[in-house]
């Protein structure tokens, strides 16, 4: 079974007994945007963005410790891979405007105009063509 950011939305412990030889989850944490955009993006977290995050995305991944506690695998490990990858400023910010937590603020803030203004923010912070930013894969593997 192979499964991507959609296995930490499951019942995992419910997954990880179905039989089969190999497993493979894998995440990326919260990304991070070098350059100026790093602190704008964090202090939107932080003043907006945190409270609608869901506690699955924000607490310690146990998911090394799951597989190893269900006891049907010989083998598991976590691998983090580096994933740095180039995006236009436009595109880090549509990045974000797609998560949950940033749908969720806006909805429920009721703040109609949000995505405008942080286009408009993000574009004038950066003014390079390109951004580098880190979503490093955690990789989650295991054999029977």
């Amino acid at each position: 079974m192979t499964s991507a950011t959609s296995f930490y939305w499951m019942d995992r412990d419910a997954v990880l007994l179905k039989p089969g030889g190999v497993f493979c989850a894998y995440k990326y944490d919260f990304p991070i945007a070098y350059g100026p955009l790093r602190d704008f993006f964090a202090r939107e977290l932080s003043l907006k963005w945190a409270a609608y995050r869901d506690a699955r995305l924000t607490r310690y991944d146990d998911t090394l410790e799951r597989i190893k506690a269900s006891k049907i695998f010989r083998e598991a490990e976590r691998v983090v891979l580096s994933n740095i990858i180039e995006l236009t400023p436009r595109e880090v910010a549509t990045f974000f405007l797609s998560t949950s937590y940033v749908t969720k603020y806006m909805d429920q803030a009721g703040d109609a105009e949000y995505a405008d203004e942080l286009l408009r923010k993000v574009a004038e912070i950066e003014t390079a063509p390109s951004v580098k930013v880190n979503f490093d894969i955690h990789s989650f593997f295991a054999k029977r």
